[in-house]
């Protein structure tokens, strides 16, 4: 894909309500650490189109990627790429199973 041509985001839904029950149980923790988390993995996300390559590894589902975030964020972006759109699927905790 040519520089010129941005890639687009979309969040999952399953994605999108792990991302929100994450960002609300930390909320109830540590506000402050629940804000930074919130901007860390909207800025990993961000990265995924901003990259390119996107940044990542082979996922351990067939077919997707995982971006995985600092210590202090402790979660895994899944996410897969098809014609400029990157979709992320999933935003799990290090602590859960996974697949």
């Amino acid at each position: 894909m040519p520089p010129s041509a941005k890639k687009r985001l979309e969040w999952r839904k399953t994605a999108r309500l792990e991302f929100i029950e994450a960002i609300a149980y930390y909320a109830d923790l540590n506000p402050t650490a629940a804000q930074r988390m919130h901007n860390e993995i909207h800025k990993a996300a961000r990265s995924l189109i901003d990259a390119i390559p996107a940044p990542g590894r082979p996922g351990r589902k067939a077919g997707t990627f995982e971006r995985i975030l600092s210590r202090r964020t402790p979660f895994i972006l899944v996410y897969r790429e098809a014609k400029g759109v990157v979709h992320v699927l999933r935003v799990i905790h290090h602590a859960r199973k996974y697949p």
